[in-house]
Parts: structure tokens; C-alpha cells; sequence
């Protein structure tokens, strides 16, 4: 077993490969990822063995290799207060399409319409999304919008089932 003066890492544009200096194993670790892949006894390298870490999980922070295996975590960890974004197997600082604030919590309307199908409304709120007259937000997505539909239901004092005809249509009825 080698001790930890008897490892040599060499890295390039591609892969980080780690090698004891008593055996011919290598083990492969690729790309922004540092991924892992098994041992073997290539020894021109082994990048094209390189495997991506389990799905969910990225390059960690620090060291590539911790305790002979890749880094790979299921968070970001980034400098600032923002929010750390994971995509494409890199973290970044900064607040994700849509979002603005010290913190990211405030919805930006200008980006997708805030992502409402109708109307966005721009702050810090649980919803953000309203809908154009004659039409409720979806029970099941905040973000749409469905027909309200007047002829079902109670009706006004005035109205006589004998004498009016109600007629849905989309936003409004007749």
C-alpha cells in the first residue's frame, strides 16, 4: 500500500490521473467534474475510461481526491451569498434566469413574463402570477391561468332559469 509521498497527480486539459509510484494502476478523473472512473492498468492514461459522477452530483469543493475517490457532492458551494446554480456539471454564483435580489428571491417579470401565462407581478411574494378578468389561477399551477365558468354555480337574485340563457365562453359568458 502506498503512503501519501508515494502518489504522483499529473493533470491536463482533459484528465487528472493519480498513480502510485509502486504499482501500474491509474485511476482516471475528467473535465470540471473530476469524475471517476475504475482503477486499470493502462498506463498511457485511461481518459477515454473517465466516467461522470453519479447523476445529481458535481466536483466538489477543494482536493479532486479524497481518500482515493473522486469529489463529487450533491451541493455548490460558491463564495458569495448568492445562490450557487449547478448546470452542465459546473457551479456558478449568481441568481438563476427569471430571479434577481441580494438573494434571489424577488421574480423578475421582465424575463418569460415571470414565467405567468397573463400577468406577473414583481417582488418578494408566494405567488407572483394573476389572471386577466373572467379567468382564476389553476389549483394546479399558480403560473396559469383557466376560464372562469359563469353559468355554473349560484346566480344572482334577477336571474331566471325559465327566462335566461347562460352561455360560457372563454373570459366571459353572454
Amino acid at each position: 500500500m502506498a503512503n501519501a509521498s508515494d502518489i504522483a497527480v499529473a493533470v491536463d486539459t482533459h484528465s487528472l490521473e493519480q498513480r502510485t509510484k509502486r504499482s501500474v494502476e491509474y485511476a482516471c478523473y475528467c473535465g470540471n467534474n473530476y469524475n471517476y472512473a475504475r482503477f486499470g492498468t493502462r498506463p498511457n492514461g485511461c481518459s477515454y475510461n473517465c466516467r461522470v459522477c453519479p447523476t445529481g452530483k458535481y466536483k466538489g469543493e477543494g482536493d479532486p481526491i479524497i481518500n482515493g475517490k473522486p469529489n463529487c457532492e450533491n451541493e455548490c458551494h460558491c463564495e458569495d451569498e448568492l445562490p450557487c446554480l449547478y448546470s452542465n456539471g459546473t457551479c456558478t454564483d449568481g441568481c438563476a434566469a427569471g430571479w434577481r435580489g441580494d438573494v434571489c428571491n424577488e421574480r423578475d417579470c421582465k424575463f418569460e413574463n415571470g414565467g405567468c401565462q397573463h400577468r406577473c407581478i414583481e417582488g418578494k411574494r408566494d405567488k407572483w402570477c394573476s389572471c386577466d378578468e373572467g379567468f382564476d389561477i389553476s389549483p394546479n399551477n399558480w403560473r396559469e391561468c383557466i376560464d372562469i365558468k359563469e353559468c355554473e354555480g349560484k346566480r344572482g337574485e334577477d336571474y331566471d332559469e325559465d327566462c335566461h340563457t347562460c352561455v360560457n365562453t372563454i373570459g366571459s359568458y353572454t
